[in-house]
């Protein structure tokens, strides 16, 4: 990745618009950033890797602070970058979330973070989403934002203190850079195995023991003895078999003894029912003794009944005489009270009259029958016309939903010719969703042999590196042995090839024998290692380019999102296609509709002529109703209908018919009456009763006669029952002693109870031996898979507790591969370090054990060849600090990329801490940095310190003021070294 141009607006301290023009500062290749303290130098970063990727680098990550306080409140805050990426240019747009002045009245707006990612000369749009064009930034440069503020932005200060940072404060950096979380998982894996198989050796553990102690309770034991097994099981199960056995036998005895009370007890029940039912007959009999005499006055009363049975029909004959003549009596008498009490005229004329106003008024019953017909028919003619109105309301709302069907086909017919015109559109997004999801469905395995080839690049930039080394250690070998080789090519003689005298005094010993040839070919083979690591690099870009492709045509969607609006496009082309055939059957059925509006309206027509013939009937039958009504209510008086008057002066004159009849009735029966009474007294004397009353007083019904009968023969019937049962030979039996069946009861219970448990105790134990059996063949299968299950334990155990620090070293997994990074950056940090200290120092990875408060593995060394010890690196001078500081930040730089697959970038920018430096540090420390020029690479420093602005011409200026600082440039063509400028 390479910036080219930078535009900042309204961002840090820039209260407008400036511009960073970075593709006028490449030809000198190293440029420096200056400006007075507080002036916006790091700005000029943040805005970079905000531009890229949203936020800014280290402890100023506050994104919502990026904005200027110089600037107007109506400027909202933006930055955009152009930059480029293996070959191709893009352009990108960010602005952050952030309050600004409405446009028009008063407060302020909030306006959402946005972004926007173009490609190419054309602008062609790539992402407008932040998550979008997030991943897209992400896959172009190949780094997220932590690996590019380390790679591309070297904060002095932050690798300071990396210098002289603990062990864990290392590792929080190391786990960001170097995505420990992998290594992490690991961990968590085995830590879950872990449990898991402690938590089965546990449960089998547990089901023995509660096996062991279910066992105990079965044969009555507190707790199981401490060396139970499966055998004591078994032991304890034959023993309860050999106990069920004599439990047995004794319910065998105990069933004889049952027996023999059963027999005893049936012997006493027979003796004691039998004197039972003896004392229940003699108690029988005395009874039946003393019901005698009350038995010879119910025969004589039921003789006295029968003598009386004959003088009964003469009583009630003239009893019903009497009640007949006191009947008649009081039918006269209400007869009388019906006719108002009116006894002065004869009855029957008084009837005679009523009959004749009865036919007189019977003449105008018809006419109130016609008229209670006529407002019938009025109330129907009524329900006629409501109906009418009815029928003519509903044509008219159904006239209406006509009349909106058919404007609502009328739209039907508007959308189809619309779904018509939109159908090629629709067509055409099928056809591009279709390759977009093309492309999903290709970006996955393209995204896999992306993966594979920067884990390849990675070991091939390993090998380089090493290679690289390699070339460096021999170089280094060689110059040190340099004098001894041409000592050893120096002729007694002849003249020297470096000073030229011919006299040689004290020759240099010999070299280390690296030779010249050993150079070349450690050359040749970095230069191979270099090929293969460039091959490498070829490779990943073009797989980056193929799959920064599939994912631009995909749109960054996954292929189950792109599959959805695709079938989301296809219904949408289908619902367009069903819209224009529903319009070809929507012509038909509108023509259906006219024709139905057509005839409802016809049949509205008639019915507002019946209507109108209708209401003119009704008013002609109420002007009819009206004269009948005067006549009727005349003939009605104060009933409520003529025929209730008609039927009122009937009824008067029958009941002066009834009462002439009802008084010939009366004198007639006391007649009857008289001379029934006289006949029954007769009667009575010649029965042999004194009076009627005396034979009404023996009379009795036929029940009664019936019930003495039969309580005389039921008695009869006891005595003789009574005399068979004490004949009985069963009830021969003597009264003393008496038989005691509970005491018989009382032993057979005891023998039954004795039996039963007897039985029940040997079922029990040999329940209970099932059950151990039982527990025997489970402890067996328990036993079976305990020692596997503790040696699964042991050995998950064992590789968990290592990954989780349990070694020597005591160093968690994650740690430990941390710690071979480590030592990655530290090599590569030593062959810089050593060019810019003359080769005097280089920094090693430590993996002494520290304290047990603090972690380890992750230690640094820095080695001082001058004195041949190694010290810890706070005991460097400032300057000497600066320089490991930024040897360091440059290799975790390149390791960092590796780590990233080798992703190329083109620009370096090292931020402050060149003021510690002398003048011959600073020219070495430039020395390093006029390398990393190499390949085209841009270097931007950013210091204060005036020494930097005399040997680079190249400078980007920050000038401040009380209304916000602004940039200014001045870029020269680079001269042959950093180090002659």
């Amino acid at each position: 990745m390479r910036p080219l141009q930078l535009e900042l607006t309204a961002f840090g301290p820039f209260a407008g618009t400036e511009l960073v023009d970075f593709a006028s500062l490449a030809p000198s290749g190293l440029f420096l950033v200056h400006g007075d303290t507080g002036a916006g130098k790091t700005s000029v970063l943040d805005a970079l890797c905000f531009a890229l990727y949203g936020s800014v680098p280290g402890a100023r990550d506050r994104v919502r602070d990026v904005r200027s306080d110089h600037a107007d409140a109506a400027t909202l805050t933006s930055v955009q970058l152009d930059f480029m990426v293996a070959g191709e240019s893009f352009r990108i747009w960010r602005q952050p979330k952030q309050e600004a002045a409405k446009r028009r009245g008063s407060g302020v707006t909030v306006h959402q973070a946005k972004a926007l990612l173009f490609r190419g000369e054309t602008l062609e749009l790539v992402g407008s989403r932040l998550e979008e064009v997030g991943l897209a930034i992400q896959d172009l440069i190949g780094m997220t934002a932590d690996q590019f503020c380390q790679v591309v932005l070297l904060p002095q200060g932050d690798f300071a203190r990396f210098l002289r940072a603990d062990a864990k404060d290392r590792q929080d950096l190391l786990e960001r850079l170097f995505a420990a979380q992998r290594y992490r998982g690991i961990e968590a894996v085995l830590a879950g195995d872990k449990q898991a198989a402690a938590a089965r050796l546990a449960a089998l553990t547990t089901k023995a023991d509660r096996l062991l102690h279910q066992s105990a309770t079965e044969v009555e034991h507190a707790d199981p003895p401490a060396d139970a097994d499966a055998a004591w099981v078994a032991a304890a199960a034959t023993r309860m078999l050999a106990d069920a056995a004599a439990a047995e036998r004794a319910g065998l005895a105990a069933d004889q003894v049952e027996a023999s009370a059963r027999e005893s007890h049936g012997a006493a029940v027979t003796i004691a029912t039998a004197q039972e039912r003896l004392l229940a007959a003699r108690q029988r009999r005395d009874g039946l003794l003393a019901k005698a005499e009350h038995r010879q006055a119910q025969a004589q009363e039921l003789n006295a009944a029968r003598l009386a049975s004959r003088v009964v029909p003469l009583l009630a004959r003239a009893d019903a005489a009497a009640a007949s003549a006191d009947a008649a009596s009081r039918d006269a008498a209400r007869a009388i009270a019906a006719m108002g009490g009116d006894t002065a005229d004869d009855p029957v004329e008084r009837a005679r009259d009523l009959r004749r106003l009865g036919a007189q008024l019977h003449v105008h019953e018809p006419a109130e029958q016609h008229l209670s017909e006529a407002r019938n028919q009025g109330a129907a003619l009524e329900q006629h016309v409501c109906a009418l109105e009815e029928q003519g309301r509903i044509a008219g709302s159904r006239l209406a939903e006509l009349q909106l069907l058919l404007e609502q086909g009328a739209l039907d017919r508007r959308a189809a010719e619309l779904a018509a015109a939109g159908l090629d559109e629709c067509d055409a997004s099928v056809v591009r969703l279709s390759a977009q999801h093309q492309a999903a469905i290709a970006l996955p395995p393209a995204r896999s042999r992306l993966l594979a080839a920067r884990e390849r690049q990675v070991g091939l930039e390993h090998a380089c590196n090493q290679a690289r080394s390699h070339q460096l250690a021999l170089l280094a070998q060689r110059l040190a042995s340099m004098a001894g080789e041409l000592a050893a090519g120096l002729t007694v003689g002849e003249p020297c090839g470096v000073c030229g005298s011919v006299d040689h005094p004290d020759p240099a010993a010999g070299g280390a024998g690296i030779t010249a040839e050993d150079e070349l070919l450690a050359t040749e083979l970095c230069e191979q290692a270099g090929a293969r690591a460039a091959a490498g690099r070829r490779e990943c870009e073009s797989l980056t380019a193929a799959e920064s492709r599939l994912a631009v045509e995909c749109g960054g969607a996954e292929g189950s999102v792109v599959a959805a609006l695709l079938a989301v496009a296809v219904a949408r082309a289908e619902e367009h296609r069903a819209l224009i055939a529903a319009a070809v059957d929507e012509d038909g059925r509108t023509g259906q509709l006219l024709r139905e509006a057509e005839t409802l309206r016809g049949h509205v027509s008639l019915v507002a002529a019946e209507l109108g013939a209708g209401r003119g009937r009704l008013e002609a039958l109420h002007e009819s109703i009206a004269t009948e009504e005067t006549v009727v209510a005349a003939a009605r008086g104060d009933f409520a209908t003529v025929a209730a008057r008609v039927a009122a002066v009937a009824r008067l004159a029958l009941l002066a018919e009834h009462a002439g009849a009802a008084a010939d009735t009366a004198r007639r029966a006391a007649e009857v009456h008289a001379a029934d009474a006289e006949a029954t007294a007769r009667a009575a004397v010649e029965c042999g009763f004194d009076s009627v009353s005396a034979a009404r007083a023996a009379a009795r019904a036929d029940s009664a006669c019936e019930q003495l009968e039969a309580l005389g023969a039921e008695y009869d019937r006891d005595v003789a029952v009574a005399v068979r049962e004490l004949a009985d030979p069963a009830l021969q039996v003597d009264l003393e002693p008496r038989a005691d069946p509970q005491h018989t009861q009382d032993n057979l219970d005891a023998a039954v109870a004795a039996s039963r448990a007897a039985h029940s105790r040997a079922d029990e134990l040999r329940r209970r031996a099932i059950r151990l059996t039982r527990f025997r063949q489970q402890l067996e299968e328990v036993y079976a898979d305990l020692d596997p299950a503790r040696a699964a334990y042991d050995e998950i155990a064992g590789l968990a507790d290592l990954a989780a620090g349990a070694n020597p070293l005591r160093m968690r997994l994650s740690a430990y591969v941390l710690a071979a990074r480590l030592e990655q950056v530290a090599a590569a940090a030593s062959l810089r370090l050593a060019t810019m200290t003359e080769g005097r120092y280089s920094l090693v990875h430590s993996d002494e054990i520290a304290d047990g408060r603090k972690k380890s593995g992750l230690g640094l060394r820095v080695c001082d060849s001058w004195t041949g010890t190694s010290r810890d690196a706070s005991s460097l001078s400032g300057g000497e600090t600066f320089m490991a500081a930024l040897a360091l930040a440059l290799a975790l730089a390149d390791v960092v990329r590796e780590e990233a697959g080798g992703a190329q970038i083109d620009c370096l920018f090292v931020d402050e801490g060149f003021g510690s430096l002398d003048d011959a540090t600073l020219d070495e420390v430039m020395d390093v940095l006029d390398q990393l020029r190499d390949g085209g690479r841009l270097v931007g420093l950013v210091s204060h310190v005036a020494e930097l602005r005399q040997r680079i011409p190249t400078q980007v200026r920050i000038v401040k003021s009380a209304n916000g600082s602004h940039v200014e440039l001045s870029a020269q063509l680079p001269l042959a070294s950093a180090a002659q400028i």
